[in-house]
């Protein structure tokens, strides 16, 4: 798939307008990454060549600066006891049967979505738990802190967990595209093209196309695709090679940098 090739809907092409704007007579983002860009001697990116090629390419085409590629750099799996309580109420249920609903720590869902998500989930007949973040919870800053995860794309394609993706602004909007239409990996939740409305049957017909029938499509693909490039990701060999690649190659930069 080249970079063409992934489409936005209306209301992400608009999301994305703001890396154009000015605030406060400030620099734009765009502005400012292109000043670093064309100031800066080479491009880092943790990524690597198996599953973003024409990305990468287009980027060192675009910017005419060498990409170095740190690899997926997977980080090691989180070794904490959980919590009494969450462990008591999981034993209640089947392995893998469990939905966690998460949007992170800058996310703010207004009353409405709040409620198509939660009905959306509550139609999928599996138990969940959604955690929510609001501007007004100044005062529980540490408990969401410990409660929400940091995540990112590399650890859930590491998890065993199907992966659900309800993108709501930023860069989550090119990464689930990332993740649903080229590695498909998982599902996106289907949203109105002017707007980004979703409805509580969007929410469940996502959820159902992963969780029940596992061995029909699309289901039975995103499993297979999942397995994949986690298995990749975890090869040590890997991650071995690309950082031995990127440290001669720094090395080089550095002499003709300084030669």
């Amino acid at each position: 798939m080249n970079p063409g090739s992934i489409t936005l809907k209306t209301f992400e092409a608009q999301d994305f307008m703001y890396i154009f704007k000015s605030f406060h007579g400030t620099p734009s983002v765009f502005d400012r990454l292109m000043k670093c860009y064309n100031g800066c001697n080479a491009i880092l990116i943790k990524s690597c060549k198996e599953m973003e090629v024409s990305y990468i390419d287009y980027v060192s085409n675009q910017l005419k600066r060498p990409v170095l590629l740190i690899g997926p750099v997977v980080p090691e799996p989180h070794t904490g006891e959980l919590d009494n309580k969450w462990a008591n109420w999981l034993s209640q249920f089947g392995s893998k049967s469990v939905i966690y609903c998460s949007f992170g720590s800058e996310t703010f869902l207004t009353d409405d979505r709040i409620k198509e998500l939660a009905l959306g989930l509550e139609l999928t007949g599996l138990p969940f738990f959604l955690v929510l973040n609001f501007p007004a919870n100044a005062g529980s800053s540490t408990e969401l802190e410990r409660t929400l995860p940091h995540g990112s794309v590399i650890e859930g394609l590491v998890n065993d967990c199907q992966l659900v993706m309800l993108p709501l602004k930023g860069d989550q909007l090119l990464n689930s595209k990332l993740m649903a239409m080229e590695w498909r990996v998982g599902v996106e939740v289907n949203r109105r093209d002017e707007d980004g409305y979703f409805g509580k049957e969007d929410v469940f017909e996502a959820v159902k196309s992963v969780m029940y029938e596992v061995d029909k499509e699309p289901a039975k693909s995103v499993r297979e695709n999942h397995k994949k490039w986690k298995d990749f990701m975890q090869n040590n060999e890997i991650q071995s090679k690309y950082i031995t690649d990127l440290i001669e190659k720094l090395q080089s930069l550095s002499h003709k940098t300084i030669y």
